[in-house]
């Protein structure tokens, strides 16, 4: 008994010690970077749903990480519930033209709602821009995860960002060398890949 313990504890021992987790914790015990990764698949959508993939985000970060990744999803957060806002403003907009309620106002809102979402858009962005410049993939591996668990509104607002980091990861592509061309590589390969 204590054998065949001893034998399956070894036989274990050495799949492990060739599989990509173990590659993985060695190079970040190495200090290497990490290439984007795949996101776990959630099926629930609801609320808890979204604490459940955001403690789960957290779980595998470090204590500088945490900060950061925090504040990434209040904005992205945020910006999702400014697309709705926005989107509830159109709804209004198509119903005070067949009533005839005064447009004027209701035109300098919805203007006013579409700057600060094209604001937060774009703070989310180059929150993002800095995170890859830095050769890191956290906050892509974490839109990747929201853009899973996400409901429609955030899977719109995420898919949004998405052209526009697309966009500037494919002009980094073009423009880098060695290693650094490598990680953009799979960083577009990352976008194409688990956000359909």
């Amino acid at each position: 008994m204590k054998l065949s313990k001893l034998v399956l504890t070894g036989v274990l021992g050495v799949a492990f010690m060739g599989s990509p987790m173990a590659n993985e914790v060695q190079d970040l015990e190495e200090g290497r970077k990490t290439y984007p990764r795949s996101p776990e698949s959630m099926m629930n959508s609801t609320r808890a749903g979204d604490m459940a993939a955001i403690a789960d985000i957290v779980r595998e970060l470090g204590q500088a990480d945490t900060q950061v990744v925090m504040g990434f999803i209040d904005q992205l957060y945020g910006l999702r519930d400014k697309y709705t806002e926005v989107m509830q403003m159109e709804v209004k907009l198509q119903q005070s033209a067949s009533s005839g309620a005064d447009q004027k106002e209701l035109m300098k809102t919805y203007v006013r709602l579409l700057q600060e979402e094209k604001d937060l858009a774009r703070a989310v962005i180059e929150t993002v821009k800095r995170d890859l410049e830095a050769t890191e993939s956290r906050l892509l591996q974490v839109l990747a995860k929201i853009y899973r668990i996400g409901d429609r509104s955030m899977k719109t607002t995420i898919s949004n960002v998405r052209v526009e980091i697309k966009k500037n990861v494919t002009y980094q592509l073009h423009n880098s060398q060695g290693k650094e061309r490598a990680f953009y590589m799979d960083a577009l390969r990352f976008l194409d890949q688990y956000f359909q």
